[in-house]
């Protein structure tokens, strides 16, 4: 008898049932796949949110740049816009301020953050102004010139004043008042002439009137030339001079009104401290004091 071969089928798996655990491996693997799948993606979703955070403020920034710049443009092309003349006919001619377009005009006290002064409405114009202190005999001078508050006057202004032809200011100090007036007359290429007059009362009632010293000057600034000329060897009776616009004018200065009960006193001040003052109160190269 020949042999019988046995043949033996070995069971690699270890399920009680026998049943082959091929698939649920295969299940295993998609699920893990997919899982991996997934956190991908929420991986994914949080970059692309920060990303756009950071797209944003990128984004806001160029805006931010640009709409600065844009600004700075806007500006400069608007104050180009307003400093541009219209290209209709102007109002004022070019040289409107001159005599010969308005004469009456011409001369006035257009002298701002002064008390009192007089010049042309031309920008080369000669200047005159009023200067005073009160001799107290002390060391300091108070020297009135320019509106300052420190100067603590009770008040000052215009009382009357038409623009044109005349007026009549008022500037109270401490314990006297002076009045200034102005008049003018038209006529001639200059715009006329004018006077000037200034009264000083006293206001307190002290038996000592209070010695004042007023100071007139008249200074060109840098365009002409200036001359006094000395009366009685001791009163300036007038200051002549030239400048480009008026030619040849002369200032005269008269001897003060009868009925005085003392008769007029003239001062003389060191050059130094006029020209202190001069230098400080007009900034111009030729300037005359007249006390």
């Amino acid at each position: 008898m020949g042999r019988q071969q046995h043949r033996k089928r070995v069971l690699t798996n270890n399920s009680k049932d026998g049943s082959d655990t091929i698939p649920n491996r295969k299940e295993e693997k998609k699920k893990d796949i997919a899982n991996s799948i997934f956190l991908h993606k929420e991986k994914k979703k949080k970059l692309n949110v920060g990303q756009l955070f950071i797209n944003i403020s990128i984004g806001l920034c160029i805006f931010s740049l640009i709409w600065f710049f844009y600004a700075l443009y806007m500006r400069s092309y608007l104050a180009k816009r307003i400093i541009t003349p219209h290209p209709s006919d102007k109002i004022l001619h070019p040289n409107s301020t001159s005599a010969a377009v308005s004469p009456d005009r011409f001369w006035g006290s257009y002298r701002p953050q002064v008390y009192f002064g007089m010049k042309t409405r031309s920008p080369k114009s000669i200047v005159t102004g009023l200067m005073w202190m009160r001799q107290d005999g002390g060391g300091d001078v108070n020297l009135r010139h320019t509106c300052e508050q420190g100067d603590r006057l009770q008040s000052y202004g215009w009382l009357m004043h038409d623009g044109v032809s005349f007026g009549i200011q008022e500037i109270r100090d401490t314990d006297f008042t002076l009045t200034t007036e102005f008049v003018k007359r038209t006529g001639g290429e200059h715009g006329g002439d004018w006077t000037w007059r200034v009264t000083a009362k006293q206001q307190s009632s002290t038996p000592q009137a209070p010695m004042i010293s007023l100071l007139f000057y008249v200074a060109t600034d840098s365009q002409g030339s200036l001359q006094a000329h000395v009366e009685e060897k001791n009163r300036l009776g007038s200051v002549t001079g030239f400048s480009e616009e008026l030619g040849h004018f002369k200032l005269t200065f008269r001897k003060p009104a009868a009925g005085e009960t003392a008769g007029a006193k003239y001062a003389r001040y060191g050059a130094d401290s006029m020209l202190y003052w001069s230098s400080q109160a007009l900034q111009s190269k030729v300037v005359a004091i007249i006390t």
